[in-house]
């Protein structure tokens, strides 16, 4: 799975001409993205690219316990669910 967004760490700051606004930023002050509406809207895409890995990371231990036979009692619907997350987040639906 590759990823074509910007890679993290992102961090939410105050845009630069209205301080009432908060922006996303890459760690080395790029900008992410703009105008976001609420501190909360920025946290949580700024959180984006640490979310996709996690989420990555899970999918493939799942998908290891269910071919070993281990107790992978996870629902086949949860780990489509997952992969289709997956796929909207890196562009590959």
């Amino acid at each position: 799975m590759s990823a074509e967004h910007t890679p993290g760490p992102w961090q939410v700051g105050p845009e630069y001409h209205n301080h009432s606004r908060f922006s996303v930023y890459h760690v080395d002050f790029s900008p992410v993205a703009s105008f976001v509406p609420t501190e909360a809207d920025a946290r949580l895409i700024a959180a984006a690219p640490d979310l996709l890995a996690a989420l990555q990371e899970c999918f493939l231990l799942l998908q290891q316990l269910g071919a070993e036979g281990e107790p992978g009692d996870m629902p086949s619907p949860t780990l489509e669910k997952a992969r289709a997350a997956i796929a909207h987040a890196t562009g590959n639906s």
